[in-house]
């Protein structure tokens, strides 16, 4: 199946992977996407070990240039705090348009990439309770985002 999710995105399609307990690597490296097909299509690279990154006291992501993507088209202000993420390398010619703060790194969030004739994304947390507590799901700009994101993934295919 992951081979064919790559072909599928290669050919056109779209993927958005997120992160969470058991996405990238994940808890102990279970999750087991580094080496895969779908880290070929990804825009980072998995670490192979357990890439969880715990911020119970929470951090504001980094937007690196929201004027220059339309996935933050619309959004402005301060963000939510997030309490954690997965760790991993955005590969070369990877967009990475958020991060997680320089007390982290200044990781990568928000990353986009190309992969044949499709276009992927990965957000390195989760997009629920977890790492994103309800302030962040409430938040005016949550919806906008992930519509936007959505948008940008199916490319021309959305009208």
């Amino acid at each position: 199946r992951l081979r064919l999710l790559k072909d599928y995105v290669a050919a056109g399609g779209g993927l958005l992977m997120f992160g969470g307990y058991c996405s990238f690597q994940g808890f102990r490296g279970t999750a087991r996407y580094h080496n895969t097909p779908i880290e070929d299509v990804l825009p980072v690279e998995c670490i192979p070990y357990d890439d969880r990154v715990e911020t119970p006291e929470g951090f504001r992501p980094v937007i690196v240039d929201a004027a220059q993507h339309p996935i933050l088209a619309g959004i402005s202000g301060e963000w939510p705090l997030l309490l954690g993420f997965n760790e991993v390398v955005a590969k070369p010619g990877a967009l990475v348009l958020a991060t997680a703060t320089s007390d982290y790194r200044n990781l990568p969030l928000l990353v986009l990439g190309h992969h044949g004739a499709g276009r992927t994304l990965a957000w390195t947390t989760d997009i629920g309770p977890h790492w994103l507590p309800p302030e962040f799901s409430n938040w005016a700009g949550y919806r906008r985002l992930w519509t936007q994101a959505l948008t940008w993934v199916i490319g021309d295919r959305a009208s």
